[in-house]
């Protein structure tokens, strides 16, 4: 997926910083679009149940693939038809 043959931490941690960066980008900026933290439990956990944060990242492409533009019409088709 990634090309990756043999993932390095510095493969993880990279992932992990652009997740935490977009959770965290509505906290840090200030707008109509910013959130307090009371919010938090209404907003991004998805059914009452869960009882914790369930973050995602899509796509996940290589590096060299920054540049390329996507449609929705394609992230919803690899989605749906692995």
């Amino acid at each position: 997926l990634l090309d990756i043959d043999r993932p390095f931490p510095k493969n993880y941690i990279s992932i992990t910083s652009q997740i935490v960066s977009t959770i965290t980008g509505p906290f840090r900026f200030s707008g109509h679009l910013g959130m307090q933290t009371s919010s938090i439990p209404t907003d991004l956990i998805p059914y009452p149940r869960f009882r914790f944060l369930i973050p995602s990242y899509s796509p996940l492409y290589p590096p060299e693939c920054c540049c390329v533009s996507f449609h929705t019409s394609d992230l919803v088709d690899q989605t749906f038809h692995r």
